[in-house]
């Protein structure tokens, strides 16, 4: 007798968010982008920025090289609660 055949299981890999939750206005609209810095080899630009029109919050820092778009926010969240931008 023969095994019944099983059906393979997929397994989901979920992926980071690329849109996150304003700390000033609370709507869902800073958007995270990067550009490599001219000064240094290891480090890039962060440019974070809220889309939301009447908000307008946003703020230019060095991140390092292996920081990913979440990382970038978490430090702009920092900095934003410790009163260096808003």
């Amino acid at each position: 007798m023969a095994r019944r055949k099983r059906r393979k299981i997929k397994v989901y890999k979920r992926k980071l968010p690329s849109i996150f939750v304003c700390p000033q206005c609370g709507h869902q609209s800073i958007s995270v982008n990067f550009e490599n810095s001219s000064n240094s080899g290891d480090l890039k630009v962060a440019i974070v920025k809220c889309g939301f029109e009447e908000c307008g919050l946003s703020d230019t820092f060095e991140v390092p090289k292996r920081y990913e778009k979440v990382d970038a926010y978490c430090k702009f969240v920092d900095r934003f609660n410790s009163g260096e931008i808003g």
